[in-house]
C-alpha cells in the first residue's frame, strides 16, 4: 500500500513539473513571438535581417539599438512614436520663425521649425522650411534628442497654401527605422510613415 501511494506522488509531482516546464516554454519569448506581436500592432512594419542589414551599402542609417526588459515597455514607446503622426496628438513645443525684415516693406520671411516631443524617451520629431507671406519652399525633416533605437529617412514633403491665405500646410514623408532589443532579443524594421502640420501666417 505505502509503494502504491509513493509511485502515485511520485507520478502527480513529475506531471506538475512537466506542467510547469511546458509553461515556461511556451512563455519563453523568441523573435519570432516578437515579430507576430509587432505585426499585429501594426501590418505595415517590414522587417530585416540584422544579421546583413549593417553590412549592406544602403542609403538608410540604421540606429543604435535600444533596450526593453518586456514587451510592454516597447509597445509604450512605439505608442508614443504613432501619437505624433496623429495631428491632434502632435503638440509642438518649439516654433521658430525667425523673421527677416527686408527693410523695403516686404513681406516678413525667415525659416519655420516645428519640434514635436515623442512622450518619456527624449525623441523630437522636426519640420522645417523657408517662409516668404504665407507661402513656404525647402521642406525638410529630422530627428533629434535621444534617438536610440529610432531613425528617421527623409523622402520628401509638400507644402500648401490654404484658400484662406491664412496657414502654410505641411507634409513630410519618410521611412522610420527600428532597431529594438526585448529582454535580449534583437528586431530590426521599418515603416513607412507620414507627419502632417501647419503655420499659420501673420
Amino acid at each position: 500500500m505505502k509503494n502504491k501511494i509513493i509511485i502515485l506522488f511520485l507520478t502527480i509531482i513529475s506531471y506538475s513539473c512537466s506542467d510547469e516546464n511546458l509553461v515556461l516554454q511556451e512563455e519563453k519569448l523568441t523573435k519570432e513571438k516578437i515579430i507576430e506581436h509587432l505585426k499585429k500592432r501594426n501590418n505595415n512594419y517590414s522587417f530585416h535581417d540584422e544579421s546583413t542589414i549593417f553590412l549592406s551599402k544602403t542609403k538608410t542609417k540604421f540606429p543604435e539599438p535600444i533596450y526593453f526588459d518586456n514587451i510592454e515597455e516597447m509597445d509604450i514607446f512605439l505608442n508614443e512614436i504613432e501619437k505624433v503622426k496623429n495631428e491632434a496628438y502632435s503638440k509642438p513645443i518649439v516654433t521658430d520663425d525667425a523673421p527677416d525684415y527686408s527693410g523695403d516693406g516686404g513681406d516678413k520671411d525667415g525659416y519655420f521649425t516645428r519640434q514635436t516631443y515623442i512622450g518619456g524617451f527624449g525623441v523630437y520629431m522636426n519640420v522645417g522650411f523657408n517662409f516668404a507671406g504665407c507661402s513656404g519652399n525647402n521642406l525638410n525633416s529630422w530627428i533629434s534628442g535621444f534617438t536610440l533605437g529610432v531613425s528617421w529617412h527623409h523622402l520628401g514633403g509638400a507644402l500648401s497654401t490654404d484658400n484662406q491665405n491664412t496657414r502654410i500646410n505641411f507634409t513630410v514623408s519618410g521611412v522610420m527605422n527600428y532597431n529594438l532589443f526585448v529582454e535580449g532579443i534583437g528586431t530590426v524594421f521599418s515603416q513607412n510613415s507620414t507627419f502632417s502640420g501647419y503655420k499659420t501666417c501673420d
